[in-house]
């Protein structure tokens, strides 16, 4: 259901395990955080569990940079006696981080945690593009009247009446009769 991007130098596969219990079904792997940032462009990840340190980074620049991207859950393992100091650092973009040695019900709660944050981000995110297309039907429709109203003479609700029928007639959409509209009569 989940698909989790694993960052970290070694001990990818105690990771991947630590967290099949928690929903994710999919994994990749970067040992660095230039793989990191290449896989997150290419591939659509749900989760990002980051090991600091990496190979080529200390790890908090890459978590950072993928929180600013908006759309994944992102978490960070550091040293116990880091955590506060990383927490005070990057905490304040919505980053996750936990301390080593993990403590396994800990990770899986905060996996768990995360992956209901993401669920609802994707719920909102799909209302919110219905609320852009619905709001871009309206001003297609909007912008025909006008233009009905200029060139043919018809007042506003004779436009919409006849935006309506068109569509009912054509079995077409509003927009899709408004665009022909405002196609017909230029820009």
């Amino acid at each position: 259901m989940f698909h989790a991007l694993i960052v970290t130098a070694s001990g990818s596969d105690r990771l991947s395990e630590l967290l099949k219990n928690t929903g994710i079904t999919r994994f990749g792997y970067a040992a660095s955080g230039g793989e990191a940032r290449r896989a997150v462009c290419v591939c659509e990840y749900d989760i990002v569990l980051i090991n600091a340190p990496l190979a080529d980074e200390n790890g908090l620049e890459l978590a950072v940079w993928l929180s600013e991207k908006g759309h994944l859950g992102v978490m960070v393992l550091v040293r116990s006696e880091s955590v506060e100091f990383v927490q005070d650092k990057i905490g304040e973009y919505g980053i996750g981080v936990l301390g080593k040695p993990i403590h396994i019900f800990e990770l899986q709660q905060f996996v768990k945690y995360v992956l209901a944050g993401r669920k609802r981000y994707l719920v909102m995110q799909k209302e919110m593009d219905k609320l852009r297309m619905r709001l871009d039907d309206i001003k297609y429709i909007e912008r025909a009247k006008v233009m009905l109203s200029l060139y043919e003479g018809l007042s506003e609700e004779e436009a919409h009446k006849l935006i309506e029928k068109q569509a009912m007639n054509t079995r077409l959409s509003k927009r899709e009769i408004a665009q022909a509209i405002i196609k017909k009569y230029g820009n």
